[in-house]
């Protein structure tokens, strides 16, 4: 069984493997996590790293310990951007942390969000943004108008 499974597995959290209309790997919601069959193309350490940064975010959903994404929609985006980056920067460290536990190395840079250079940060801030504004002018909240953003027609 190849690492990243292996982690998936022992971790007890709800998963499924879908096809994403989006260019991204994982989406963490608070009754699963879903990740894109594109994970398996990935090399192993690449794959065992996403699967670590979403445990993260599943790991903190499930304890109460993330924000509440369905309320912060209400607030100013720059202000939703900010907790939404918190969450991000928690998980990197996370999945760093344990990537270096489980391999005893350190994972390449190009394998993280890349959160210490502005650039990559204002990247993702469009597209959160991008999606911020979808989600306003929604009659779904949060989760049902991510699912729908990022999950094929057949999965929502």
């Amino acid at each position: 069984m190849k690492k990243y499974m292996q982690v998936i597995t022992e971790s007890g959290i709800l998963f499924e493997f879908i096809d994403f209309n989006v260019n991204a790997l994982a989406l963490t919601t608070p009754e699963k996590v879903y990740f894109s069959n594109d994970l398996s193309r990935l090399s192993d350490d690449f794959a065992l790293y996403v699967v670590l940064h979403e445990l993260a975010h599943a790991k903190r959903v499930a304890n109460g310990k993330a924000p509440d994404l369905e309320v912060l929609i209400d607030e100013h985006f720059g202000n939703f951007f900010e907790k939404v980056m918190i969450e991000e920067r928690i998980a990197e460290r996370y999945a760093q942390r344990m990537y270096l536990k489980l391999t005893g190395e350190v994972a390449p840079t190009f394998m993280t969000l890349g959160l210490e250079r502005q650039s990559n940060v204002e990247g993702i801030a469009e597209l959160y943004e991008m999606a911020y504004n979808q989600i306003k002018v929604s009659e779904l909240g949060y989760y049902d108008t991510i699912r729908n953003l990022i999950l094929t027609k057949e999965e929502v």
